[in-house]
């Protein structure tokens, strides 16, 4: 399915989160969005600027890799 972000259209994405496993938090190191999917195509976006850390949600999908990452 077609995405949209800063006003390019995208149809993938690859990232990587950093945990902090301690403070239950998460954030995204690196994000790149591609033309295509499955990380196929031209690139659209990069961001390679750590985000600011942001609080896990229970009952989340992030909930569920964030134990995952951190052995829980």
């Amino acid at each position: 399915m077609v995405q949209e972000n800063a006003g390019k259209q995208y149809m993938s994405t690859k990232k990587q989160h950093e945990y902090d496993c301690k403070k239950e938090k998460y954030r995204i190191i690196f994000l790149i969005t591609y033309s295509e999917n499955m990380g196929e195509g031209n690139v659209v976006n990069t961001y390679v600027e750590p985000q600011k850390w942001v609080t896990v949600v229970s009952d989340s999908v992030g909930k569920v890799m964030w134990k995952y990452a951190c052995g829980k």
